[in-house]
């Protein structure tokens, strides 16, 4: 009885002890991540989290002391001040900090109203934190598809031939673009609720800054049903109303937020639904360990982690645009993601300052916008499109005089008008925003694909024929504070045929710039604007690593054990290459293990010179020997198992007796009794 209760207690002391914690996130630890999209990628770590959220050996749990909300409030005024909500943590690799979640949502969100000088957005952040999680880095384990297309990389750099050359660069793409160029070593878990304000600044400057950052604390916690000492008066909260354009809201983490539900409710439900709320990443390069690929000679493992840190330093210049920033500018650059402030002093979005046509007919006349008269503004020179065109026509005029006879005169009337258009060298002044040209029910605009203007410009129409209003050219202009950067163009000057670019001096556009024609518009001599190339790519795109090589020429090599050589392999498309990758790597690991074999036979082989008869009974005596071995390596487990059986059988007989008067056999614990 002693015994049976002891062996319970032992078994309810090991259930406990084996019973593993369960956490919610740990499954997130060790995912691949793309600091550029925040994208998640496969598992580098092979974690084994004993199921979704068991808390495995190799990681630790911090709890945090509170769960009381953390507030921030940040203002807005510069691209390069974009935080996301996650606070990502890029470790040994610093210069991801700049570019870091500039593809994300959120930023995309920011970058529309930034590239609109009068508006600022305020973000208020309010973080929940519960526990942190942090990975053992020399502990991890990588997962099987990543050691495995590992193993093919370094294997292609250990054949050290053309060929295979190409293939591990292609190879370290892939991994790059499956797994991430990071890895997660550290999480913060709660929940996020985030505020985004678009701030008018005619608005700006009824605050300063604390009085600000009360009134969009106190509209925060109003609007997530928050109490706590976030108060301002209702006269700032109405101020900080009114100059709202638009709103943007986040939640991460806990249950979906209901319509009318409140921030107490939301946080209960934070911890069965806990949010990464901030992250630490390494670089794969910098967690891939030696120890974990001691088979790999170490030559060959040094050569790998240079070509995935060359790779991976690649796909960061690609996805790196150098521009201004700072939208008060004018040389804000909308494209751009990492800031240069020396590009803030240049612009070439502002050489243009409009155009107007002097003439000697009224209806050909056309004033400049910014100026409302002939003139070009400050810092801005007119250059004539055309030497002064001449229109004229030839009038026959009759009518009846005196009674019975008609009076006829002929008569000449001509005008001449010259269309001239603003331009600034050096781009230091402001100016408007060019929107492309269109000819009249002839040549496109080149921006819209039409003839119209895009949004938000308007038309300034120079007519040149005085008799045919149809006739004419629509120049889409827009001023610099409209906030039409984004669809204006690089302007890289005007020439026509017989008027040369004032920007290169020749009939050509310059380097970085193509030209758009409007036709023969001006009596056969034809008209062209330059614009920059980038300006009909929009916005930037994310560029995945290895995007726009060449797939590495598709041979490869495998071992034929019959011909004891290297045969190549010439394949046409992905796919069968692929197919045959996997079946070559694993011809060359068969070769490999028959190698080894052959060579451990060669040394046990007996030197002999007798002739082929001898050498196939040699053979058959060394196949009836194999033979022989796989048999006594069967019966000989079965019979020891027989054997112990019997004995364990025998061995209960002799200790057991037979009781004639109780009728039954007695063990041989009961015999004393």
């Amino acid at each position: 009885m002693e015994t049976r209760i002891f062996f319970f207690l032992f078994l309810i002391c090991f259930c406990a002890c084996t019973t593993t914690e369960k956490v919610g996130g740990t499954h997130k630890i060790g995912l691949g991540m793309n600091p550029f999209t925040t994208d998640k990628k496969m598992q580098v770590w092979d974690i084994n989290n004993y199921g979704d959220e068991g808390l495995p050996q190799s990681v630790i749990k911090f709890n945090s002391p509170s769960s009381q909300m953390s507030m921030e409030v940040q203002i807005i005024d510069h691209l390069t001040n974009i935080t996301d909500s996650k606070h990502y943590k890029l470790e040994a690799s610093a210069h991801y900090m700049s570019i870091g979640g500039s593809f994300s949502t959120s930023y995309d969100y920011i970058h529309k109203y930034m590239s609109k000088s009068h508006y600022k957005v305020a973000q208020i952040t309010g973080n929940v934190e519960l526990y942190q999680l942090q990975a053992q880095i020399n502990e991890m384990k990588f997962s099987t598809a990543f050691n495995t297309l590992a193993d093919k990389i370094m294997w292609s750099i250990e054949k050290n031939t053309t060929a295979s050359a190409d293939l591990s660069v292609y190879l370290t793409d892939k991994l790059l673009n499956m797994f991430g160029t990071h890895v997660t070593t550290g999480l913060t878990l709660g929940g996020t609720c985030q505020k985004l304000d678009v701030i008018d600044s005619t608005m700006w400057s009824n605050y300063n800054e604390h009085d600000f950052s009360v009134s969009a604390k106190a509209s925060f916690a109003s609007y997530f049903s928050i109490s706590g000492s976030y108060s301002a008066s209702s006269t700032q909260l109405q101020q900080y109303s009114n100059s709202k354009k638009d709103t943007q809201v986040y939640i991460t983490g806990g249950a979906p937020w209901p319509s009318n539900g409140t921030y107490n409710e939301w946080l209960k439900t934070l911890p069965e639904n806990p949010a990464v709320i901030n992250a630490v990443y390494y670089p794969i390069s910098y967690v891939i360990q030696y120890e974990q690929f001691s088979y790999i000679d170490r030559v060959t493992f040094r050569k790998f982690i240079e070509l995935v840190e060359n790779r991976t330093a690649l796909n960061i210049l690609q996805n790196t645009h150098y521009g201004c920033m700072d939208p008060d500018s004018p040389s804000f650059d909308y494209s751009a993601n990492v800031n240069d402030p020396n590009r803030c002093k240049y612009n070439i979005k502002e050489r243009f300052g409009g155009l107007f046509q002097v003439s000697d007919n009224p209806t050909l006349q056309l004033t400049n916008e910014l100026t409302q008269d002939f003139t070009c503004p400050e810092g801005y020179v007119a250059y004539p499109l055309q030497n002064p065109v001449k229109h004229g026509r030839h009038h026959h005029d009759c009518h009846r005089c005196w009674i019975f006879s008609h009076c006829c005169h002929n008569w000449d009337e001509s005008y001449t008008s010259q269309l001239y258009v603003c331009l600034n060298n050096d781009g230091t002044k402001t100016g408007e925003f060019f929107g492309g040209a269109y000819y009249d029910k002839v040549i496109k605009n080149e921006i819209t694909d039409g003839f119209s203007c895009p949004d938000g410009y308007y038309d300034h129409y120079a007519k040149l024929d005085p008799w045919d209003s149809s006739k004419g050219i629509h120049f889409c202009v827009a001023p610099f504070d409209s906030g039409n950067i984004d669809t204006g163009v690089h302007v890289g000057g005007f020439f026509s045929s017989f008027k040369p670019n004032p920007f290169t001096n020749k009939f050509v556009c310059p380097k970085g710039y193509r030209r758009v024609s409007l036709g023969n518009t001006f009596y056969g001599k034809e008209m062209v604007y330059c614009i920059g190339i980038d300006d009909m790519q929009g916005r930037i795109q994310y560029i995945p690593p290895g995007y726009g090589n060449e797939i590495p020429s598709l041979v490869d090599y495998y071992y034929v054990l019959s011909e004891k050589q290297w045969l190549q392999v010439n394949i046409t498309d992905q796919e069968s290459y692929e197919e045959q990758y996997q079946s070559s790597y694993a011809l060359y690991q068969t070769y490999l293990k028959a190698s080894a074999k052959n060579k451990s036979n060669d040394d046990n082989k007996p030197i002999s010179n007798k002739d082929d008869k001898n050498d196939k009974s040699s053979q058959d005596e060394s196949s009836h020997s194999s033979t022989a071995t796989v048999l006594m390596s069967v019966f000989i487990p079965l019979a020891v198992v027989a054997l112990s059986v019997t004995l364990f059988i025998l061995n209960k007989k002799r200790k057991n007796k037979f009781d004639p008067e109780k009728g039954r056999i007695l063990l041989n614990d009961q015999s004393s009794d």
